[in-house]
């Protein structure tokens, strides 16, 4: 039997095609996309159904902001920490890109301006911005401890002296992987370890 909209079948097993129709049958089961079932056991197919069941089950939207992994997609190297000793040019900068990505980065510098670079005033520091800052004589041996125990548990250490100038200070790469095993040390001078121009200034940000 055939229905048109808006009729009743008192047909227990019809089926209803026609987005409008209404069955009188608490068994029947309707594929219309606005169809409304009287029966609370009744199967929807259609996007816009609703059960009069209260106690029907429904699945729980998604909820977008939930992360399983619990990392921010923004902050990937959140976690991370990075010491970076007091520089001008890619050692700063690259403190600051690790820092944009999520990383905690202290910066260590002496208890008096160096005078490197050009001054800038801290409100236009860019490359120092989201940094930690800590002053370290680290000519003294006291200092030297104190940034040992920075390094204990950090990940990165970042350094632009000229070669030779870390180890002078008592702080040769070698000696600190062996007393801190997950240290990576990142070393950026101008002109290299070797060669004849090694032992020269250059402070080029893209290096």
């Amino acid at each position: 039997m055939l229905f048109s909209p808006g009729t009743v079948s008192p047909n227990p097993g019809a089926i209803f095609s026609d987005p409008k129709a209404v069955s009188s049958n608490p068994g029947t089961v309707s594929s219309g996309p606005n169809t409304v079932s009287p029966n609370p056991g009744a199967i929807f197919s259609g996007p816009n159904a609703v059960s009069p069941n209260p106690g029907a089950a429904m699945p729980a939207p998604p909820d977008p902001r939930e992360d399983p992994t619990d990392v921010d997609p923004m902050q990937p190297l959140a976690g991370l920490k990075v010491v970076e000793l007091h520089a001008i040019g890619p050692v700063p900068f690259a403190g600051y890109l690790l820092a944009q990505y999520g990383a905690r980065v202290i910066r260590v510098s002496p208890p008096a301006d160096p005078g490197l670079g050009l001054e800038v005033a801290p409100a236009f520091d860019l490359l120092n911005s989201n940094k930690e800052a800590l002053a370290l004589d680290l000519k003294s041996a006291d200092a030297r401890g104190e940034l040992e125990r920075l390094l204990a548990d950090a990940d990165i250490l970042l350094e632009g002296f000229r070669p030779g100038v870390l180890e002078r200070l008592g702080l040769d790469p070698d000696a600190l992987r062996l007393r801190h095993p997950r240290l990576v040390i990142g070393r950026l001078s101008g002109w290299g370890e070797h060669g004849i121009l090694a032992p020269r200034a250059g402070h080029d940000i893209n290096y």
